[in-house]
């Protein structure tokens, strides 16, 4: 039999696309599955689809490095392989071997990637129909979260307060719970919004400016109204719009 030799340049060729198809294959595959955490929000089921992907990836690399036969010369794989390497029935039949599995890790590096993709798109898509959701949905939440956040009734504060005390987070709560010492609890306070401006709306959190009539009972029965702006910074969590920050504008 004739064997024919390859020039030094086919050979580092032959090396450079196993280093692609051994290597660059099963960090592709670890990458996109990645990229389909990312984009789908990084959900429970993903955990196990990560370490299956990171086994395979794993068990890949094992196979392709260490169980190539040492009588082919430079391992891995059978792109590395050239005829010149000898027709051995043991070399012969583990290239035939290392072609189909690097075949299949590059459809399942494809399909992955292909996965990334999608999930990306649908997390975007997600988001989008989200924050839609929040603009219609807004108004009306920040109308009944400013009257039942900032009305009480005179020698009810600390109750209502402390009712509303749910809707109110971060730094704000500290403040909202622990009002100015020697502030009489002889008035009712009523707040009525009159005009609500969506100023940014995101997925879990909004920026508002609102407009309110601030209507004010003393205890003789004398009442006073008079025109609040407030900036109100709303995050949601657990399903709940609740009042962050609050800073007025006039």
């Amino acid at each position: 039999m004739t064997v024919r030799k390859l020039a030094p340049s086919s050979r580092l060729l032959r090396r450079g696309l196993s280093w692609v198809a051994d290597v660059l294959a099963p960090l592709a595959l670890l990458i996109a599955v990645l990229g389909i955490g990312a984009g789908a929000g990084y959900p429970s089921w993903w955990v196990s689809l990560q370490v299956v992907a990171t086994a395979m990836a794993g068990g890949y690399a094992v196979t392709a490095w260490s169980a190539w036969p040492r009588s082919a010369g430079s391992r891995p794989g059978s792109l590395a392989v050239g005829v010149d390497d000898g027709d051995d029935a043991r070399v012969l039949a583990w290239r035939r071997r290392s072609a189909w599995l690097a075949a299949a890790m590059a459809l399942l590096a494809a399909a992955a990637s292909a996965g990334a993709i999608a999930a990306a798109l649908c997390g975007t898509a997600s988001r989008d129909d989200q924050v839609d959701r929040n603009r219609r949905e807004l108004p009306a939440v920040a109308h009944d979260l400013v009257t039942t956040v900032f009305s009480y009734r005179a020698g009810h504060r600390a109750a209502d307060r402390a009712a509303a005390a749910p809707l109110v987070t971060g730094d704000f709560a500290s403040t909202y719970n622990t009002p100015p010492a020697g502030l009489p609890d002889t008035t009712t306070v009523h707040w009525q919004p009159a005009r609500i401006a969506l100023d940014s709306v995101g997925g879990r959190s909004a920026t508002l400016t609102v407009a309110a009539n601030v209507t004010e009972t003393a205890a003789d029965g004398k009442t006073a109204t008079s025109g609040k702006v407030i900036l109100l910074q709303l995050v949601r969590s657990d399903g709940q719009w609740r009042i962050a920050d609050v800073r007025d504008e006039l």
